[in-house]
């Protein structure tokens, strides 16, 4: 099974919080792949720009798992969940940077490692929650 990690997870690993530390570990003996979007990348290193300690930590994860483009096959499963959405009258624009994080898995085929298992439960994405 192959990975993506949401920003959340990104986010408690960097403050060292156990169970997302426990969870990395885990991930990386078991897991076929690991990998984040560019748009996780975005979010995690905008939230650590005032941290030097948290942006070496962020350096640290990419050495160990796939940075993956939001691609052509991500812009046509973004599009496409989009439109799905905004047919069944959800919640698209105040959520975009997880809905494209959402395409990137589903263009990819992975499971989302997050604990924000509200803003993707309607994506179709398979997630892995943790607390």
């Amino acid at each position: 099974m192959a990975h993506i990690l949401d920003t959340d997870f990104l986010i408690d690993y960097i403050a060292n919080l156990p169970r997302a530390v426990e969870l990395f570990l885990s991930l990386t003996d078991t897991s076929d792949r690991i990998c984040i979007s560019t748009i996780t990348y975005m979010e995690a290193y905008e939230g650590t720009i005032d941290s030097e300690l948290g942006r070496g930590k962020l350096t640290q994860i990419l050495e160990s798992v796939d940075l993956l483009p939001f691609d052509d096959l991500a812009a046509v499963a973004g599009a496409r969940l989009r439109h799905r959405l905004r047919l069944e009258g959800r919640r698209v624009s105040q959520r975009a940077n997880d809905l494209n994080v959402a395409a990137t898995a589903l263009a990819n085929n992975l499971t989302l490692v997050t604990r924000n298992v509200r803003d993707f439960a309607d994506t179709g994405v398979e997630r892995l929650p943790y607390i």
